[in-house]
Formats: structure tokens, C-alpha cells, sequence
């Protein structure tokens, strides 16, 4: 069985590299393991980077894992503002301008 204590001390990097590992050997998580993932999991969106949000969707799709709707929601929106960021940060450095979100 799977550890699940340790996961509400996890931090955005360390949470999304926890269900890639599992999704990259090829193991299904336990119940108890997937559940406090999922409970965890919202609480860290708002700092994920790309990188992070790409792993967990990545693991998703590989393990297979049912994300509930609100955590794909919040993770297909924070996308939409790290690309917006990343757009308006260039857009800044060639025009001079500056971007407002």
C-alpha cells in the first residue's frame, strides 16, 4: 500500500512528480493514495508552472486517472493565464509595451 500521509506537505513540484512517477513505472496507485492526491491536489494549482500542469495531465492520460471536473477546470485555466503571461511577456519585450492582467 501507498503512503498517503506525507502528501498535504507536498509543494506544486513534488505533488505532480508524485503521480508522474507512478504513471512512468507503469503502477496503479492505491484508492486511499489516488483519493488524498485528489484531495490535495487543488490546493496546489495556483502554483503549478507548465511543467507541473503537463505532468499531472500527462499521468492522467497514461495511468488512466478520472481527474473530477473542477481539477481539470483548474488546470486547463491555469494553463490559459501561463500563456497568456508568456504571450504578453513577449509581446512586451518587442513592442515596448507593457501587459495588464
Amino acid at each position: 500500500m501507498h503512503s498517503t500521509c506525507r502528501i498535504p506537505t507536498l509543494n506544486n513540484i513534488e505533488t505532480s512528480n508524485a503521480v508522474w512517477v507512478f504513471a512512468k513505472w507503469g503502477v496503479k496507485p492505491s484508492d486511499a493514495w489516488l483519493s488524498a492526491f485528489l484531495s490535495h491536489l487543488p490546493s496546489q494549482l495556483l502554483t503549478m508552472q507548465p511543467p507541473e500542469i503537463c505532468s499531472v495531465l500527462w499521468a492522467a492520460a497514461m495511468m488512466p486517472l478520472h481527474l473530477p471536473s473542477q481539477v481539470l477546470d483548474g488546470l486547463l485555466l491555469e494553463s490559459q493565464v501561463s500563456v497568456f503571461v508568456i504571450v504578453c511577456q513577449t509581446q512586451q519585450v518587442s513592442a515596448g509595451m507593457q501587459c495588464q492582467a
